[in-house]
C-alpha cells in the first residue's frame, strides 16, 4: 500500500488487482477500489492497468457503463504494445456487426495473431467467415479466398488446443462453407470441440455434443442452403464461435468471445486462478467502496475524458471534439 500510495505503478496495478480479485466468504471484489488503483497505474502508462480499466468500463462494474471509454483505453494499450488488448479492441469491433466495424478489426486481431494470441486467431477467422458469407453474386473468388482465410486462422487456433477453433473447423466441413461438406470430418472435428470443452469445462459442450451427434446422423444442411445466409441461420443449424449480423438466427458469436475471456484464465492474457465470474455483481461494498464515492468515480470518468480530448485536439483547439 505504501508502495502505491507512494506512486508505484506495479503496486497500484496489483493493488488494483487484488481488489478485483482477492477475495473469500466474507469479501467480495471491490471494483470501486480496484478502478481508483488502475486508474492511477494508467496515468503513468501502464498498458495492462488501461486494459483492467477498460475491461470495468466495458462491463460497467462499479463504475459507470462506457464502451467508448473502453474503446479508448484498449486503443491506448494496444497501442503501447499491449496484445491482448489488441485482440479485445478487434473482437469488440467485431461485436458492432457492420462492415465499419470489421474493417476496423482485421489489423488488430492480425497484430495480435501474429504475436500468438490463440482467441484472436478465432476472432480472425470468424471476421473472414462473414466476408465469405456476405460476399454478393458473382464474388465466388473473393467468397472462396475468404473461406480458406478462415480455415486457416481457425487451424492456427485449434493447433493451440482452442476448443471454439474445433467447433468452427466442424461448421465449415457440416455447412460445406468454403469445402466439401464432409459429415466424418464433421464429426471429427465436433468430437475433438466436444472433448475439449468437457475437461475446460467450456460452455460450448452442449452445442458440440449437438452438432457431433448431427454430423454422426448424417443430419447436415443442404449445400445449396448453405450458400444463403438467411436459410442456414433460419434453421440453427449454425456453429459456436460464428459472428450475427442484420439481427438474423441466434449465432453464439458471444461464445468465441467468451473463449477470449476464458483465455485470460488459461492464459492467453492475465493468469488469475480462482478468479470470480466476470459478470458476478458485487453483493456487498467493502470497506474501501465506502471511502471511494461516487463523485470520484465520475471525477476519473471526466478527467479521462478531458485528456482524450487535449491529446487529440490540443489545449487552445475549441473547434475539435
Amino acid at each position: 500500500l505504501f508502495r502505491s500510495e507512494a506512486g508505484n505503478a506495479q503496486a497500484q496495478f496489483a493493488l488494483g488487482t487484488l481488489y478485483e480479485y482477492a477475495h473469500n466468504g466474507s469479501i467480495q471484489p471491490d471494483y470501486a477500489g480496484a478502478a481508483y488503483w488502475y486508474q492511477q497505474a494508467s496515468g503513468k502508462g501502464m498498458a495492462q492497468a488501461m486494459r483492467a480499466m477498460a475491461r470495468l468500463y466495458g462491463d460497467g462494474r462499479r463504475v459507470p457503463k462506457d464502451e467508448w471509454i473502453s474503446m479508448e483505453l484498449f486503443k491506448k494499450a494496444a497501442a503501447l504494445g499491449d496484445v491482448p488488448s489488441m485482440a479485445e479492441l478487434g473482437a469488440a469491433y467485431l461485436r458492432q456487426g457492420t462492415l465499419v466495424g470489421r474493417t476496423r478489426a482485421k489489423p488488430w486481431l492480425q497484430k495480435a495473431v501474429d504475436a500468438g494470441h490463440v482467441s484472436a486467431s478465432v476472432d480472425l477467422g470468424v471476421l473472414y467467415y462473414l466476408n465469405a458469407r456476405d460476399a454478393g453474386v458473382g464474388m465466388n473468388v473473393f467468397r472462396q479466398r475468404d473461406y480458406d482465410s478462415a480455415m486457416r486462422a481457425y487451424r492456427t487456433a485449434a493447433n493451440a488446443g482452442n476448443c471454439v477453433a474445433y467447433m468452427n473447423i466442424g461448421g465449415l466441413y457440416f455447412n460445406g462453407d468454403g469445402v466439401p461438406q464432409d459429415k466424418r470430418q464433421a464429426e471429427s472435428w465436433f468430437a475433438k470441440a466436444e472433448s475439449c470443452a468437457r475437461a475446460s469445462n467450456s460452455a460450448i459442450l452442449d452445442k458440440a455434443s449437438t452438432f457431433r451427434q448431427k454430423a454422426a446422423n448424417g443430419r447436415l444442411p443442404a449445400v445449396e442452403a448453405a450458400t444463403s445466409s438467411a436459410s442456414k441461420m433460419s434453421t440453427g443449424d449454425v456453429l459456436l464461435g460464428l459472428a450475427i449480423v442484420s439481427g438474423l438466427a441466434v449465432v453464439a458469436y458471444s461464445m468465441a468471445h467468451d473463449s477470449s475471456a476464458q483465455g485470460r484464465k488459461a492464459g492467453n492474457a492475465d493468469p488469475c486462478p480462482g478468479c470470480p465470474d466476470r459478470k458476478q455483481e458485487m453483493k456487498e461494498a467493502s470497506e474501501w467502496d465506502q471511502k471511494i464515492t461516487e463523485a470520484n468515480i465520475q471525477q476519473i470518468k471526466d478527467q479521462f475524458k478531458y485528456d482524450s480530448h487535449v491529446a487529440r485536439c490540443g489545449f487552445k483547439n475549441f473547434n475539435c471534439y
